[in-house]
């Protein structure tokens, strides 16, 4: 039940009440005529006598509103009793049109539209935050050459020494009733919230997950104590706290997509403190308006036994996973969005099929996805099949699976690799024979020995890596249809450094500053090197940029490095290969323009006056571009 106080300027307005319904009077806890002087003094006082909200009026309310912590409502002057002074005021002064002033504060004035159409006034409102601006105010009225003053007791105390005629504003019914009925309605709400927040409280306690509530600006407002294990220092000051101060982990992101109604839930995997979690934000929601969010975690393990390997013997052999997504750094929102698909992966025990080029980070992306499954604390084997023959894929994969030696099929990759990763590199290059046999360990967790042998049983989950498109061989006939549709189900398909242009900017730039540090050099980059590098198709992705850069950096004799020394670097790193009457020549890489000016020069013997006649150009842009092209003369 509401406990209201009722702390009133005027005692009429206490009479008022008096004729309410008995069930508002019977809510009213504490109601007394007060001094502003007394307003927070008084409004303690009925806090003591158990009020859980006080209606007020004018800057009375304003005091209290402002020095205590208790929820409030002011009384507004509704527009029939603005009217009915209005009416009045043109009694008094006789004028056809008169000019009223009415001065208030804030939190005292309802819709006051169409009163002055409505009574054929000129209405100058102004509302003051303080009572010691009333004569400000009236300053400001005496501008308009206002007829009346409309005001509360100090207000038109001072209007009258001004020599204005006045008018006290007075409550009425209507306006105490519908100020209380806020004020009922509101602490009903209070009430619902107290439970809501007992409720969600209790259930935090007694979750098996960590919970987490945030507001739109990412602050903790409640947090379970197994959500306080994820953090930093266990900190049981987190409520209040910034949720990616205390959780760095935490994709921004993700969160914000939540909070902006871009994603109606998300749900995805983080490492935290070695440990995996499943994470689910979902949007809170109030009037249609996102207010925050609930992340929910949970822990993943429990359900993978460990594999015969001790951790010692994991590392010994090199079984490790190291990298995780943090290692994965990318300012292009196609590349992100893999990202992002990897981490939902990594939920699922099925196999994932990676699209890469050499050198593009797929590896990385096979070992986050690793580190942030339930297999985590398992082998990571990694095997590359490109360049073996049938039976050396099939006993590299899966043992010696003809032989009597069991041990030889303990020592296969997929036997290592139980209940972790196993991480197929090229499987585009994989024999019909070993295909057959890694479906059947798929379908069926085992690995078949023999049709009378009994099978081994290895749980390892299967990411494969393949440069070319596996529909292509299936076109051709050279790859099990089952295999690919088992495959093709989580799928990534990281792009081409070259289609990433703020990537291949950002590596370009890290690299170069990394490896000046390492080589003791001072290098700057020109504007034209950050151009020139993205002409280029880097076949290689990030292997080969870092390589390129460090080319530059060793042999680097000059503080800058331009366009034409990345130019000149390329030209000698990477020469096209064509094939001329069945026998392969080295040409080096030049543009079209570059192309083009070099048959002048063998067309005119060098002659740059003729050249540049032929191109319509002066011979001083001539030599500029040769000298920007690196031609020689």
């Amino acid at each position: 039940m509401p406990n209201i106080a009722l702390l009133f300027p005027e005692e009429y307005m206490l009479e008022i009440v008096s004729d309410m319904p008995s069930e508002i009077k019977n809510e009213i806890v504490f109601k007394k005529r007060i001094e502003t002087v007394n307003a927070i003094s008084e409004a303690r006082n009925a806090i003591n006598a158990g009020a859980d909200i006080i209606v007020a009026r004018g800057y009375q309310h304003v005091l209290i509103e402002t020095y205590t912590s208790i929820p409030t409502v002011a009384i507004k002057f509704q527009a029939q009793e603005v009217g009915a002074l209005i009416k009045k005021a043109k009694e008094m002064i006789k004028n056809k049109r008169p000019c009223i002033g009415l001065i208030a504060f804030p939190n005292m004035l309802g819709n006051l539209d169409m009163l002055e159409e409505l009574f054929d006034v000129n209405l100058h409102v102004i509302t003051i935050n303080q009572i010691e601006e009333c004569v400000l105010a009236l300053k400001k009225l005496a501008q308009f050459n206002v007829d009346l003053i409309i005001g509360g007791n100090v207000i038109c105390e001072e209007a009258e020494q001004m020599g204005y005629p006045t008018l006290l504003y007075k409550s009425t019914f209507e306006s105490i009733y519908s100020a209380i009925e806020e004020a009922r309605r509101i602490s009903k709400a209070i009430e619902i919230e107290k439970q809501n927040v007992a409720q969600f409280t209790t259930v935090m306690d007694n979750s098996f997950s960590g919970i987490i509530k945030i507001n739109k600006n990412h602050q903790i407002i409640a947090i379970n104590n197994l959500a306080k294990s994820m953090l930093k220092n266990n900190d049981e000051n987190a409520i209040g706290s910034d949720l990616f101060e205390l959780v760095p982990e935490f994709d921004r992101n993700a969160v914000d997509k939540v909070l902006c109604g871009e994603h109606e839930n998300y749900t995805t995997t983080i490492s935290v403190k070695k440990q995996s979690w499943i994470l689910l934000i979902a949007p809170i929601q109030y009037d249609d308006k996102i207010t925050g969010a609930i992340i929910s975690v949970q822990k993943l393990g429990g359900n993978i036994p460990k594999n015969n390997l001790s951790h010692m013997d994991i590392i010994k052999n090199g079984f490790v996973a190291e990298k995780t997504f943090k290692d994965i750094i990318s300012i292009d929102d196609e590349m992100k969005e893999q990202i992002e698909l990897a981490k939902i992966y990594a939920l699922s025990s099925k196999p994932v099929l990676i699209y890469s080029g050499v050198g593009n980070q797929a590896e990385i992306f096979a070992e986050a996805i690793h580190n942030n499954s339930v297999r985590k604390a398992c082998s990571f084997v990694t095997v590359d099949v490109d360049g073996l023959s049938d039976a050396q894929q099939v006993e590299l994969i899966f043992g010696d699976l003809m032989g009597k030696d069991i041990s030889k099929r303990t020592e296969s990759a997929i036997a290592r690799a139980n209940h972790g990763t196993l991480f197929i590199k090229n499987i585009d290059k994989l024999s019909r024979q070993a295909q057959s046999q890694l479906l059947r360990s798929i379908n069926f967790n085992k690995t078949r020995s023999t049709d009378i042998r009994s099978m081994d049983e290895f749980d390892a989950r299967i990411i494969a890596l393949s440069e070319k498109n596996l529909i292509k061989k299936i076109e051709n006939n050279e790859f099990n249809l089952e295999l690919f549709y088992q495959l093709h189900g989580l799928t990534l398909e990281i792009p081409y450094l070259k289609d990433r242009i703020e990537d291949l900017e950002y590596y370009f730039k890290v690299s170069i500053k990394e490896l000046s540090k390492q080589y003791n050099k001072y290098l700057k980059i020109s504007d034209d090197a950050i151009e020139r590098i993205k002409e280029f198709s880097w076949p290689g992705n990030i292997v080969q940029l870092r390589s390129f850069c460090e080319r530059v950096v060793v042999v680097a004799d000059k503080r800058t490095i331009d366009g034409r020394v990345i130019l000149k670097t390329y030209q000698q790193l990477y020469p096209d290969v064509l094939n001329d009457d069945s026998e392969k020549k080295l040409v080096i890489y030049k543009e079209h323009e570059a192309r083009h000016l070099e048959d002048l020069m063998l067309k005119y013997n060098g002659n740059r006056k003729r050249i540049a006649n032929e191109l319509g150009i002066s011979t001083t842009t001539l030599w500029r571009k040769l000298k920007k092209l690196g031609i020689d003369g």
